[in-house]
C-alpha cells in the first residue's frame, strides 16, 4: 500500500497496478531476507515455514510403509511389530494394531474398487505419549469406516464384524478425503 502512494505521487494514478504488483515482491523479498538472516544464512523450506525447533517427529520415531497389494501389506506387519517393540508399546495395543491393519487393508484391496491400476496403501505409525497413531491412506473409492459403522451398526452379532472390530479396538477413528486419497487416522 505504501508503494502505491509513492508511485501515484511520482507518476500518476495509472501506476497503482504496477505498485500493487511490485509490493508483493518487496514483501516476499523482506520475508526471505528475514528468514535467511535469522537462521544464520541457511535457506530451506523448513526455515521458510518458521516451524519451532522441536516440531514434528524424528525418522526413528515413526514407521512408514507402502504396499500395492494385500499380500504385500500383510508382509509389513513384522515392521509394525518391530516398531512397537522398539518403542515399548503395550503388547495388547500392538496386537490390536495388527488386527485392525489387516482388516482395513483387506477391505481396501478386496472391496475398495480402485479407479485406476495404480492401487496403493500408505501406512504410517507413530507413538505420541501413550497413544499410538495409525494413519492409512489409499486411492480406492471414498470409504469412511466410522460413518459406515454408525449408519450400519446392527445389534446382530454376525453383521458388520470388521467395522465393529475396528471401532471397538480403537480410541478414536477419523477420516477425510483429499484429492481422491482416503486418509483414515486411528488412535490406540
Amino acid at each position: 500500500l505504501t508503494l502505491s502512494f509513492v508511485f501515484v505521487d511520482l507518476m500518476g494514478y495509472k501506476t497503482i497496478f504496477f505498485a500493487d504488483f511490485l509490493s508483493k515482491y518487496v514483501v516476499l523479498l523482506f520475508v526471505v531476507l528475514y528468514v535467511v538472516l535469522s537462521n544464520k544464512g541457511k535457506f530451506s523450506v523448513e526455515n521458510m515455514m518458521m516451524l519451532p525447533k522441536n516440531f514434528g517427529i524424528e525418522a526413528k520415531d515413526y514407521v512408514s510403509l507402502y504396499a500395492t497389494s494385500f499380500e504385500e501389506a500383510t508382509k509389513k506387519v513384522d515392521d509394525i511389530e518391530a516398531f512397537c517393540y522398539e518403542h515399548q508399546c503395550d503388547i495388547k495395543k500392538t496386537f490390536y494394531i495388527q488386527i485392525v491393519l489387516e482388516e482395513i487393508t483387506k477391505n481396501i484391496f478386496y472391496h475398495g474398487k480402485f479407479k485406476n491400476k495404480n492401487n496403493f496403501v500408505h501406512i504410517r505409525l507413530f507413538k505420541k505419549d501413550e497413544d499410538i497413531y495409525l494413519i492409512i491412506q489409499d486411492n480406492s473409492l471414498i470409504f469412511d469406516i466410522a460413518k459406515w459403522y454408525y449408519q450400519n451398526n446392527s445389534k446382530e452379532l454376525d453383521k458388520n464384524l470388521g467395522s465393529k472390530l475396528i471401532m471397538n479396538l480403537t480410541k478414536k477413528v477419523s477420516y477425510f478425503n483429499f484429492y481422491d486419497i482416503n486418509s483414515t487416522q486411528l488412535i490406540f
